[in-house]
């Protein structure tokens, strides 16, 4: 068994296999459900620093935020299309969440008409974007043909620098129709 552990460790730590490592922990970026919620959060993050917010209250606005990229991050690493469609509905989850946040904020006079008319159209299209990865994710490990995003993948992707924001009709689902 110790055996078999050294082994697999030295598997682990070899040239090839972080050069893989790195290929699949890297693809996310290419996602533009990732792109947008990544732009989501950086806009979030100068917002709320310049509004005078009760600590708690921008903690959990940020908590929400952060959580929606995250979740994608870490739902590519996983090693099946089960656990992967499960982060992406906990990323949901918390944009349903960051979404009364901003409501409420709005509703109190603490985020401004044009503000808050800027981010509801990001979010409603990232919602949109998370429920068609988790259903082209769901009927990919339905037929078998599942694999996990890495830098290669074509399925999912935006064309071009995969580190540049793209508009959402880049985003294209499986059998050619827009998101």
């Amino acid at each position: 068994v110790v055996r078999m552990m050294e082994e697999g460790r030295r598997k682990m730590t070899s040239p090839q296999s972080a050069a893989a490592w790195t290929r699949a922990s890297k693809g996310y970026r290419r996602l533009v459900v990732w792109q947008r919620a990544h732009e989501l959060v950086s806009s979030l993050f100068r917002l709320t620093n310049d509004m005078r917010l009760a600590p708690w209250l921008q903690s959990q606005i940020m908590r929400a935020a952060m959580s929606v990229p995250a979740n994608i991050v870490e739902g590519n690493a996983r090693g099946s299309a089960r656990d992967y469609v499960r982060f992406l509905d906990i990323a949901f989850a918390s944009l349903s969440e960051l979404d009364y946040f901003l409501y409420f904020l709005h509703d109190n006079d603490l985020l401004d008409d044009t503000a808050y008319e800027s981010l509801v159209p990001l979010i409603d299209e990232i919602g949109n974007k998370l429920i068609a990865l988790m259903r082209s994710v769901g009927k990919a490990a339905k037929e078998g043909t599942w694999q996990r995003i890495g830098e290669g993948t074509a399925e999912y992707l935006a064309l071009g620098d995969p580190d540049r924001h793209l508009p959402s009709s880049s985003f294209h689902l499986p059998g050619g129709e827009e998101g």
